[in-house]
């Protein structure tokens, strides 16, 4: 029973990066709506236009999670892997994209920490499975 569980977890799992979403399109989209926004209307700037590439990856790990979330209905050890993955990266990008000090901002990594601790506590441990 419980092997069954973890064998249909762990195609979700691998099947969730795999979903014919047009969340990649719509990212690219975006990407380039930014990037043409600044050369075209003055006044409009981008700083630091490269942590979108920094955006995107966690931007995918996101919508990972969430998908797999709806599929299971909980938030299982795999969204929470999918979300700790993703909150240090959407950060970091959006600290750069909004041009903010790192010096005044840092604080946001503690309480993310925090967060992450938590998330992980409300999270059923794994078992592990020898195959």
């Amino acid at each position: 029973m419980q092997n069954d569980m973890n064998d249909n977890i762990n195609a979700e799992v691998k099947n969730a990066g795999k979903d014919r979403t047009p969340v990649w399109g719509i990212m690219g989209i975006a990407v380039g709506l930014l990037l043409l926004g600044q050369m075209v209307f003055q006044g409009f700037e981008l700083h630091n236009w490269w942590a979108c590439f920094m955006l995107i990856p966690g931007m995918g790990m996101g919508w990972r999670a969430y998908r797999l979330y709806q599929r299971q209905g909980r938030i299982s050890p795999q969204v929470a892997d999918q979300l700790i993955g993703s909150l240090p990266l959407l950060t970091v990008a959006l600290i750069f994209l909004l041009n903010l000090d790192f010096g005044r901002v840092w604080p946001i990594f503690i309480i993310m920490g925090g967060l992450m601790t938590l998330l992980r506590s409300k999270v059923e441990p794994r078992t592990y499975q020898p195959e």
